[in-house]
């Protein structure tokens, strides 16, 4: 949802991780969406957004069980596959948007998704300051972003390249060493369409300076916390300040 940002797989961003012929790996992609909708106050009344929709997975499982919503991302294409997705909803809209300057009036909506995006944002503060704007003050944030850090990280690039012929964002070996040890700070991000160097750590302590509660969940294993899981979530809720 910003320059820069993931671009969009013409074969279909949901098609291809969430529908594929590998069910290990949709499953594990698909954990986020499952993790959101649960925390999700869902129901007649709520309006929500999807801020880095892409084509749409999470506004298509909810299953229009919201009065309204909102579809934004940068991408045209992706916007256009959730357009016909959802062609028959009278109660969704589509829109092109950033997610650091969205043009919606302070306190709009129930609950925000922001779901694998801000790993690809150059400007995650904005965003997040933005999100928590456009929110209610009894509303829901819902973030997710990748885990590259620890044994995480190794689990990934290991079976990125065993099973799938590599990994974006592929790290040298001095690279994947500081991962491993925590010092992302001497990982150069190449550009916000790679993971490389995202640190979930500093998107967790910005969360937490702008609500009074986050709570958080490793997954596809919740059990395991940050520890071998590829995503963390965090639901948040009480703002704290004016925006």
């Amino acid at each position: 949802m910003a320059e820069g940002a993931f671009q969009y797989d013409p074969k279909g961003h949901s098609q291809q991780l969430y529908h594929s012929k590998r069910r290990l790996m949709n499953w594990v992609h698909g954990a986020h969406i499952r993790e959101a909708l649960a925390r999700m106050p869902l129901g007649p009344g709520l309006i929500l957004l999807d801020a880095g929709c892409s084509d749409g997975e999470l506004l298509s499982r909810a299953g229009e069980n919201y009065a309204f919503a909102v579809g934004a991302d940068h991408n045209i294409q992706a916007l256009q596959t959730l357009s016909q997705r959802l062609s028959n909803s009278p109660k969704t809209v589509c829109l092109q948007g950033d997610a650091r300057t969205l043009p919606f009036r302070d306190g709009s909506f129930d609950a925000v998704c922001c779901l694998e995006t801000l790993e690809h944002v150059n400007g995650e503060q904005q965003a997040i300051a933005e999100l928590k704007r456009i929110l209610k003050d009894d509303g829901t944030l819902i973030v997710s972003v990748p885990i590259e850090i620890g044994l995480s990280v190794l689990l990934k690039q290991g079976a990125a390249t065993l099973f799938y012929g590599g990994y974006r964002g592929s790290y040298a070996w001095t690279e994947l060493w500081n991962a491993f040890r925590g010092n992302l700070d001497h990982i150069e991000r190449p550009n916000f369409s790679s993971h490389k160097g995202f640190d979930y750590r500093k998107t967790l302590a910005e969360l937490r300076r702008n609500f009074a509660d986050v709570q958080t969940a490793g997954l596809p294993m919740k059990w395991l916390g940050g520890f071998l899981n590829t995503q963390f979530l965090m639901a948040a809720r009480g703002k704290i300040g004016r925006r």
